[in-house]
């Protein structure tokens, strides 16, 4: 069954405007507790969530004619970064007018793009299947205009770092980081 929260918020570039729809769970946690030993909380390279995640947007990239993206450990440690900053803001605030916020700021750890959103409670890969199945049905923007669908399949992009914080409520955050 798929999860039923979702939360898509985009920025082109650190000046652009995000934008959101969604709601955030009604028992989101205290994010500043460790997490369980069930709850991956790492952005690693190695780690096999992180990997079914770019084999995700690899795909989407594949069917629109677009070479793949490369797994950045760089980009992942600022990704990982802004997903748990982006739960622990939305804990007390509107998600949306948390997203973005380190990105924003300039914490962009040399990516051009970002991607953000949440989704649980559920199984981590299959909350991923929610959040990248709802940005590629965006579908292409209006010309000038940017969103979820043209980041991941932007053809400038060659790097990618995805950072994926699962609470202790199973909801799980993330922040794709694109270069």
């Amino acid at each position: 069954m798929r999860a039923a929260s979702i939360l898509l918020v985009i920025s082109l570039a650190p000046s652009a405007f995000a934008s959101g729809c969604g709601r955030l769970p009604d028992n989101v946690s205290d994010l500043t507790a460790p997490l369980g030993a069930s709850a991956p909380s790492s952005s690693s390279v190695d780690d096999a969530h992180v990997s079914y995640a770019l084999s995700l947007l690899n795909s989407a990239r594949a069917e629109h004619g677009r070479r793949p993206l490369a797994l950045d450990a760089s980009l992942s440690v600022v990704a990982l970064r802004h997903a748990r900053d982006f739960a622990a803001c939305s804990a007390t605030h509107e998600p949306a007018s948390c997203a973005h916020r380190d990105f924003f700021s300039g914490d962009t750890g040399g990516a051009t793009r970002e991607n953000q959103g949440f989704s649980g409670p559920g199984e981590i890969d299959e909350m991923f299947d929610v959040i990248q199945d709802g940005m590629m049905a965006e579908g292409p923007p209006p010309p000038g205009e940017g969103n979820h669908y043209s980041t991941i399949l932007d053809e400038a992009s060659t790097l990618v770092g995805i950072g994926e914080y699962w609470d202790s409520n199973r909801v799980l955050w993330v922040s794709e980081e694109f270069r």
